[in-house]
């Protein structure tokens, strides 16, 4: 037997997925450039960023380029959203990733965080961004502060194991 609340709840949702193709195709023919400006400002508040990176997710990639430096940031400051993040920034072509992500990490890796480096590093690991997870790798181990240190060891795949 079926609940009834439950199945209530699936024919919600199915119908809301059934509005959002047409929504997709509304997102397509709109001013891009009035939509990168909606995107953008909801990527900078709380209650709607959540929401905006899942849209990323259903719309042209050319839309996450646009904010790309917006989604870098905020994957490299937030557990929340990490997943979010990494999905939408996932379906960027590989090429559009490697041409576009070090200066972006370069500015925020400025602010010598600990924490910082070890969102970027596990951000650059997870799109397979070898270079640029060697870069933050290299520069955390130059760093003066041992917690930075402990994040380049924690991601050097040059180091031996321990052990």
């Amino acid at each position: 037997m079926i609940d009834t609340d439950a199945a209530a709840t699936w024919s919600s949702l199915l119908a809301a997925a059934r509005e959002l193709g047409p929504l997709k195709s509304d997102a397509f023919r709109t001013d891009r450039a009035r939509l990168i400006d909606a995107a953008r400002a909801s990527l900078k508040t709380m209650p709607e960023r959540r929401l905006a990176l899942e849209v990323l997710t259903w719309l042209e990639p050319e839309v996450t380029a646009a904010v790309f430096d917006d989604v870098v940031r905020i994957a490299s400051h937030t557990h929340r959203d990490v997943l979010l993040t990494r999905q939408a920034l996932g379906r960027l072509p590989r090429e559009t990733l490697s041409e576009r992500i070090d200066p972006v990490v370069d500015r925020l890796l400025a602010a010598e965080d600990d924490d910082v480096y070890r969102r970027l590093a596990e951000l650059a690991r997870h799109l397979g961004l070898d270079a640029t997870l060697a870069r933050i790798v290299d520069r955390a181990l130059a760093s003066t502060d041992p917690n930075i240190r402990d994040v380049g060891a924690d991601f050097d795949t040059r180091a031996p194991a321990p052990g």
